[in-house]
């Protein structure tokens, strides 16, 4: 009764192993030799299970061994997955990104997936101890043989880990299917070879190279290159980056010479450049560098002059008749027009002020530049036109450029007809960050308008101005 109170404790205490046990009873009647063939079946039986259990728990315990390597290793690498997108087309850029997402989603998977067979090898060591317990201590009734299923020494297994396992091997699949398309597409040529490839931008800007301005407007090979200077595992980065935050610590004037002199620093020494695509090289990677300093340290070009901007709305509202314009070179208005209405409805200053608006926009003191001279050649252009009227223009006529006093009061009359960007910013902007020893004729010119204009607007008197 004792052992009996006995073995119902232990099938209490152990339901889990409910299934991989099985029970086999003794005859009713025994003749002694019957019964004694049973008590020696029982032993041995129960010995040999003992001894295949013994083997078992000793495989599984190599086995959590190499479970818990796993783990440590998964979480030393693959968890610290990186991804660099360094080629030139969005599609292959998607599909590193596709690969990195996959990887991380993988390395999840497979910290569960080793989490649970950590724990089911650990159960079934536990399981495979109570059951050599039970049998080395005899706790089961004399009458019955004990027999553990083959089930009990299979991997152990659920429908958790089973649902990972499989989810696993299709992660697995489409990872290596990326892989393989990855695997086709060429590394971009500054991998390899960027002073070829920096060479090949430079030819590639000077066909595109405005020759009288020394300009040539952003190519979508730009984005290569500032992929190649910033990418991660770029070898100019850390060293661009760290100059750069050094420069926060700079007066402001100090910023342009320091970009000037990383870009002489990146232009590759093997290349022998003519002072025409020595300044195309410098323009490719001031615009890259200053970009990048507008990323990383956005508060350096905050600027607000509100005052400004409400004096010249003001103004923009006051009639024509009180500026001081040349209207030979302005088509005929309302003489009650106000000025913004005079200028805004002639067609050719109109699409001055766009290019005064869209310089506002620019992330980098040279381009801003250029959207300034484009906004002043519009200005001529208009002025030409208003002046010939129904004639045609000469080539000395197309050639003639306004006086500075002309091209002043146009361009004071072009920012009042605009949608008013910022000047007063546009001007601090320029003035601080452009490479003045860099600049074209041009864009010197530009610049002097430019800070001419917003010097004008500040020390007009308003109140004056009305009487």
């Amino acid at each position: 009764m004792e052992k009996e109170n006995e073995f119902e404790k232990w099938k209490k205490d152990n339901p889990q192993l409910k299934p991989f046990i099985e029970y086999y009873s003794s005859p009713n009647f025994f003749t002694r030799l019957e019964l004694n063939r049973f008590i020696l079946k029982r032993k041995g039986t129960h010995v040999r299970i003992i001894n295949r259990i013994l083997e078992h728990q000793i495989q599984l315990e190599q086995e959590i061994e190499g479970v818990k390597n796993d783990i440590s290793s998964l979480t030393d690498k693959d968890l610290n997955f990186r991804i660099v997108l360094c080629y030139e087309d969005n599609k292959t850029n998607l599909i590193v990104r596709k690969i990195g997402f996959l990887n991380q989603i993988i390395a999840s998977n497979e910290s569960s997936i080793l989490s649970s067979k950590y724990s089911l090898y650990s159960d079934r060591i536990r399981f495979a101890k109570a059951i050599c317990s039970a049998l080395s201590r005899d706790v089961f009734p004399s009458t019955l043989i004990v027999k553990v299923t083959d089930e009990f020494f299979e991997t152990p297994s659920n429908d958790e880990y089973k649902k990972l396992f499989n989810e696993q091997i299709s992660l697995k699949v489409l990872f290596h299917s990326y892989q393989k398309y990855l695997s086709l597409i060429p590394y971009p040529k500054w991998l390899k070879d960027f002073p070829s490839f920096f060479y090949d931008m430079i030819i590639e800007a000077e066909r595109r190279m405005d020759t009288e301005i020394s300009y040539c407007q952003p190519m979508e090979s730009e984005v290569t290159l500032s992929r190649c200077l910033f990418v991660e595992t770029s070898s100019f980065r850390s060293h661009i980056d760290r100059t750069v935050n050094n420069l926060v610590h700079e007066s402001l004037d100090m910023i342009s010479p320091a970009i000037i002199a990383l870009c002489y620093e990146i232009i590759p020494k093997s290349l022998v450049l003519t002072s025409s695509l020595q300044s195309i090289s410098l323009l490719l990677l001031y615009r890259a560098i200053f970009n990048r300093v507008y990323e990383k340290h956005d508060k350096l070009f905050f600027y607000g002059d509100t005052n400004t901007l409400i004096k010249l709305e003001k103004l923009s509202m006051m009639p024509a008749n009180l500026f001081l314009l040349p209207l030979a070179l302005i088509s005929k208005n309302n003489p009650e027009s106000t000025i913004h209405e005079v200028f805004e409805r002639d067609k050719c200053f109109y699409v001055a002020s766009v290019f005064l608006y869209m310089a506002m926009f620019n992330p980098n003191p040279i381009d801003m530049l250029y959207y300034i001279h484009k906004t002043l050649v519009g200005i001529n252009k208009g002025a030409l036109i208003n002046r010939l009227g129904s004639k045609t223009a000469s080539a000395d006529d197309v050639h003639q450029l306004l006086c500075f006093d002309d091209m002043f009061s146009l361009l004071f009359g072009t920012l009042l007809g605009s949608d008013l960007p910022d000047v007063s910013y546009i001007s601090w902007f320029i003035d601080n960050f452009a490479p003045k020893q860099c600049l074209s004729p041009p864009f010197e010119y530009a610049q002097a308008n430019i800070e001419a204009l917003v010097v004008h607007c500040k020390n007009l008197n308003l109140d004056k101005f009305k009487k």
